[in-house]
């Protein structure tokens, strides 16, 4: 089996005179990575490149030997404020990343999807829709969504458990340390949390003006 590989080649990236990052080379094996550094360091900006949210830069960012030229599902985001289809209950909100990949649902993965949100405390809202949860309800069925996708190569969280308490937050480490761990795939986390941060391990990547990696 291939080993996944992310790269950055050459990678610049500018806001007018504000300069980010410039003539950037690294590569992302598998593993989890931790973007680490004060609010307005491009951290946000970084991944959302990545995700193909942003493609307003220059040179090149490959996806195991393959140009990224906008969003992909082979790049999965969860994002810090979640989305959600209203009009689905959270099994099925959980299963549409299926859809994405155009994958059918099968039952085994209908039972896997509901033993993951099981797993995350969702145990008695199997059944509801979006707006009858609360925020860090709601959070947790995004990163089911992530939990469930074998699919994907990369997976990005930004701020994943800034609406849950701790013991969800350690709850939801330990299941992104086995996701991660079972499917050998590229992790990159956005926290402000430090308590996070140590529980997830990984490579902290710092970014400082001459951004390093520790």
């Amino acid at each position: 089996m291939k080993t996944n590989s992310l790269k950055l080649n050459n990678f610049s990236l500018a806001f007018g005179d504000n300069v980010l990052f410039k003539n950037l080379d690294y590569e992302f094996l598998p593993g989890i990575y931790i973007f680490s550094g004060p609010s307005g360091v491009g951290k946000s900006s970084l991944m959302r490149c990545i995700a193909g949210l942003n493609t307003d830069y220059s040179g090149s960012i490959i996806l195991n030997d393959e140009i990224m030229t906008g969003t992909t599902p082979k790049i999965h985001m969860v994002h810090q404020h979640y989305t959600s289809f209203p009009w689905l209950d959270i099994v099925a909100n959980t299963l549409m990343v299926f859809k994405g990949h155009k994958v059918k649902v099968t039952k085994d993965t209908k039972k896997y999807a509901k033993e993951v949100l099981i797993q995350l405390g969702l145990e008695e809202h199997l059944k509801k829709k979006p707006h009858q949860l609360s925020g860090g309800q709601n959070q947790r069925v995004s990163i089911a969504s992530a939990l469930i996708n074998n699919m994907s190569p990369v997976i990005l969280y930004d701020e994943m458990t800034s609406a849950l308490d701790e013991k969800n937050s350690y709850r939801v480490v330990n299941l992104i340390k086995e996701h991660q761990r079972q499917n050998q795939n590229i992790v990159i986390v956005i926290t402000h949390e430090a308590h996070v941060a140590k529980a997830l391990g990984g490579t902290r990547v710092e970014f400082t003006e001459n951004w390093r990696i520790r």
